[in-house]
C-alpha cells in the first residue's frame, strides 16, 4: 500500500524557478513495499503540479556471504637433530606462570570474521537515516516533464556508513542517476543488527521520479 503526503493545491510559477529539491526522511523499516513517497517542495513559493520521488525496497536475493577466517600463528619450526653428536643437556624445568596470565587459546573466542552483506529479511534489527535523504529532480528533466526510474544497489557497512552504491537498471539511463546516487552516497545509517550485533547489509532500492505530464501545468 502505498502512502501519500499530498500537499494543497498552489498558485503556478514561472519556468526560473521550477527546480526542485527533495526532502527525504527515509526510514528503512520491516518489509515495507514502499518506503516512502514524497511530494517535492520548490525553493520559493509554490505550484500545483509538484513532481514526486518515490523509494521502494526491492525484493533481494540470496546475501552476499563472504566469511573470511583469520589466520592464526604459524606453527613454530623445530630444527632437525644432528645424526650424530653428544647427548644434548636437558632442558631447564619451565617457570610457574605469572598469576593472572591468560592461556592463548581462551582469548580466541571467535576467530571467524563475518563480511556477509544480510538483506533486510535476515536482519532483527533494520537500519535507519540519521539524516534527510536530499536527490534532487534534474532542472533540465523538470524542465521537460520527464520522469523514470533508478534501481540501486547500497552496501552498508556495520558502523552505517554506505561503501558502495551501483546503478544496476535506469529508465531511461542518464538522467536520473547521478541524482538518485549521490544522494544515497552521502547518507548514514543507524547500524543493522543481527544476533545482538552490528552488522553488514545489502539493499536494493527503486527511486521513481514523477512528474506531472498535463500539458501547460503549471506554466
Amino acid at each position: 500500500m502505498r502512502e501519500r503526503f499530498e500537499e494543497p493545491a498552489l498558485p503556478g510559477l514561472p519556468r526560473a524557478v521550477r527546480r526542485a529539491l527533495v526532502a527525504v526522511w527515509i526510514s528503512l523499516g520491516l518489509h515495507a513495499a514502499v518506503i516512502v513517497l514524497v511530494q517535492v517542495a520548490p525553493p520559493a513559493g509554490g505550484r500545483a503540479d509538484q513532481p514526486t520521488i518515490e523509494v521502494r525496497l526491492m525484493p533481494a536475493s540470496e546475501p552476499v556471504s563472504v566469511h573470511e577466517t583469520v589466520a592464526g600463528p604459524a606453527p613454530e619450526e623445530r630444527p632437525v637433530a644432528a645424526a650424530a653428536g653428544p647427548a644434548p643437556t636437558p632442558p631447564p624445568l619451565p617457570m610457574p606462570a605469572a598469576p593472572g596470565a591468560a592461556a592463548v587459546p581462551a582469548l580466541a573466542v571467535d576467530s571467524a570474521v563475518d563480511l556477509t552483506y544480510y538483506t533486510a529479511r535476515e536482519l532483527d534489527v533494520q537500519p535507519r537515516a540519521l539524516q534527510d535523504i536530499q536527490p534532487t529532480y534534474p532542472p533540465e528533466a523538470d524542465r521537460l516533464r520527464q520522469s523514470g526510474t533508478v534501481r540501486l544497489e547500497l552496501k552498508i557497512e556495520a558502523d552505517g556508513r554506505v561503501s558502495d552504491v551501483s546503478v544496476v537498471g535506469a529508465d531511461p539511463p542518464d538522467v536520473f542517476d547521478e541524482s538518485a546516487r549521490a544522494a544515497f552516497a552521502a547518507a548514514r545509517f543507524s547500524p543493522a543488527q543481527k544476533n545482538g550485533r552490528p552488522v553488514r547489509m545489502r539493499m536494493l532500492v527503486e527511486v521513481s521520479y514523477v512528474r506531472d505530464q498535463r500539458p501547460g501545468a503549471g506554466d
